[in-house]
């Protein structure tokens, strides 16, 4: 699921989890992640050093590394053109994405969202909306292949050299998360339990959904009607959450390709 909500000043915050685009997803608020006020007040650091900067001039455009560096910040910062090419990176940059001196004048895929969910197409957009400043949390990978929830903010600013708009991108891990597949294994698990909740003729409704076998065919089956299956399966997709029987399927299928479930 993804929140987007736009503000006044035109700043849009979302907020995406690693399961954002699947069935069991669930976003994390903006107030969730420690540092985010550290990474505004860094963000204001480099606005105001850009405010105070010829940028027009060439020897800027080739000390930009440099002069970040110089700001001393724990944020990494990631100047791109309009074209997505890289201007000038700090060395939190090159510490926590990987981004060294080479990649200056290359396209900007070693961002963490590029790890993590669609958030590069995502924030496109909203900039070709109109939007001016972005603020994200989400979770991805350090080039190390450590999980961690990060903040980040895009915002379009002029352009260096020429004319148009560059883009600025802050980002900082702000607390540890763990990888999608640990917590897909203690979803799993969570709905493991669930499903030993069930009386033993819904588990068996479940079986029988999941072998494909028709509502009359269940019914049969656990020895009821026709109607009391239809009643019993909608309490099922309830209990579980679900809104539609595939998703029963689905999580049988899971339940026995790791060998989960008792005889």
């Amino acid at each position: 699921m993804t929140e987007v909500q736009t503000q006044a000043d035109q700043t849009i915050r979302v907020s995406l989890s690693p399961f954002s685009e699947s069935e069991t997803g669930d976003s994390l608020g903006m107030s969730e992640a420690e540092g985010v006020v550290q990474l505004q007040v860094d963000f204001r650091t480099v606005t105001q050093w850009l405010n105070d900067h010829d940028r027009q001039s060439s020897s800027f455009g080739q000390n930009i590394g440099q002069e970040l560096d110089n700001l001393r910040l724990s944020t990494a910062v990631c100047l791109t053109d309009s074209d997505g090419m890289i201007r000038g990176i700090n060395k939190a940059a090159r510490v926590w994405l990987g981004i060294d001196q080479s990649s200056i004048g290359g396209r900007s895929n070693l961002l963490p969202w590029h790890r993590g969910n669609r958030l590069e197409d995502l924030s496109d957009q909203m900039l070709t909306m109109g939007a001016r400043q972005l603020q994200f949390i989400h979770e991805a990978q350090t080039p190390q292949g450590r999980w961690w929830r990060w903040a980040t903010i895009r915002s379009h600013v002029p352009a260096i050299i020429g004319g148009g708009e560059d883009s600025i991108v802050m980002t900082r891990p702000v607390a540890k998360a763990r990888s999608p597949q640990d917590q897909q294994a203690t979803l799993l698990t969570e709905q493991l339990a669930l499903f030993y909740e069930l009386d033993e003729t819904d588990r068996a409704i479940c079986h029988g959904i999941a072998l494909g076998d028709s509502t009359s065919e269940v019914a049969q089956s656990v020895g009821l009607t026709r109607r009391s299956v239809e009643v019993r399966r909608t309490k099922i997709l309830e209990h579980f959450g679900f809104a539609r029987i595939v998703q029963v399927v689905r999580l049988m299928v899971r339940f026995e390709e790791n060998q989960l479930l008792n005889g």
